[in-house]
C-alpha cells in the first residue's frame, strides 16, 4: 500500500474504517497473487491484526481524551456497549471491550430522537417537574416541524435519512446536535 500515499480511509466508526483497510488490503494481495507474487502474507493474518490497538485507540489516555469529547454521553451505542461490557467483565476500564463504541444513532425512534435518548431525558424531566410524556414530545416536534420552511424540511429529510456515510452529512449532523443542545441551555 506504499505506492497509494494519497488513498485515504474514512467511515462513521473506527469499526467500519478498519474493516474498510482490511478489504482493500484483501483486494491488494488478491491482485499481487494474481500477477503471480509468492511473497505475499495468507489472508487470514490480517484478521488477526487488532486495527484499535495498532493505531493506539486502545491506549486508556486515548480512550480518556475521546471520552471527554462527548461529556453528556449522548453516543448512546457507545456508552450502553461500555455499560454492559462493564458489567460483564467486572470492570470498568477493560480497553479492548470498548472497541465497538460507534457514533450517534437514530436507530430506535421510540427511544432515540437526534441521538438524544427520550426515556432518560422523560426521567430528567419528571425530576424536575416538567415530565413530558413521549405524545407531548412528538406534539412540541410537529409545532416545531410546522414552523421549518420548506427548503430546512428538505434539508432535515435529506439529512436523516440519508443511506451515505459521507463526511460533509455527519458534520452537518453533528452541527444539528450542537444547535439543538445550545437552544437547550
Amino acid at each position: 500500500m506504499e505506492e497509494h500515499p494519497t488513498e485515504a480511509f474514512t467511515n462513521t466508526s473506527a469499526d467500519k474504517c478498519w474493516e474498510t483497510i482490511l478489504d482493500r488490503l484483501n483486494a491488494e494481495i488478491e491482485r499481487c497473487k494474481s500477477l503471480g507474487e509468492q511473497e505475499l502474507p495468507p489472508l487470514e493474518v490480517l484478521q488477526s491484526i487488532n486495527g484499535h490497538k495498532m493505531f493506539g485507540f486502545l491506549k486508556p489516555s486515548i480512550i480518556q481524551a475521546i471520552e471527554a469529547q462527548d461529556p453528556n454521553h449522548q453516543c448512546v451505542e457507545y456508552w450502553h456497549h461500555k455499560e454492559l461490557s462493564s458489567e460483564s467483565s467486572g470492570s470498568g476500564n477493560d480497553a479492548s471491550k470498548c472497541s465497538n463504541g460507534s457514533s450517534n444513532s437514530l436507530g430506535d425512534v421510540k427511544t432515540k430522537l437526534f441521538g438524544f435518548n427520550l426515556i432518560k431525558q422523560e426521567q430528567e424531566d419528571n425530576i424536575e417537574g416538567h415530565f413530558h410524556s413521549f405524545e407531548e414530545m412528538k406534539s412540541l416536534l410537529q409545532g416545531f416541524l410546522k414552523k421549518a420552511s420548506p427548503a430546512e424540511l428538505s434539508a432535515m429529510l435529506k439529512l436523516f435519512s440519508s443511506n451515505s456515510q459521507v463526511t460533509q452529512w455527519r458534520a452537518a449532523f453533528v452541527a444539528l446536535i450542537e444547535e439543538i443542545q445550545k437552544g437547550c441551555r
